[in-house]
């Protein structure tokens, strides 16, 4: 049975064996037979694949993640009181990053999923 993964509000199947993911549940699996059966992958059916389980779209996934963790330490981090009293020897301290609303980190989001699949087609047009 194909593991459904869920990510920034989309749904894929991913093939246990090779760990390619497709649309549906159906493909997932008849890929995971094949991968069994031969000790191969099928070109026919991971062509059909929306994400090989290649480092690009592993980075694009963690740049999303560590975006929303950062947005999400911002917020619940309080703001340090601007009398604070400087420790002799230490760094002085970094500028807070600026806040993302939710429609920016949204945007972001889209940027980086369109690069993905520009990286793609490239690599496959390179192909």
């Amino acid at each position: 049975m194909a593991q459904l993964l869920e990510r920034q509000g989309y749904r894929f199947y991913a093939c246990d064996e090779c760990r390619f993911a497709y649309k549906d549940q159906a493909t997932a699996d008849q890929c995971k037979g094949f991968d069994l059966a031969n000790g191969m992958r099928s070109a026919d059916i991971t062509g059909k694949s929306i994400a090989p389980p290649d480092r690009y779209w592993q980075a694009v996934l963690k740049f999303i993640e560590e975006e929303q963790k950062a947005a999400r330490a911002a917020a619940a981090k309080p703001a340090a009181p601007a009398s604070a009293p400087a420790t002799p020897g230490a760094e002085p301290a970094k500028p807070a990053p600026p806040k993302l609303t939710p429609e920016e980190l949204e945007a972001r989001k889209k940027a980086a999923l369109e690069k993905a699949a520009a990286m793609k087609a490239q690599k496959e047009a390179q192909a």
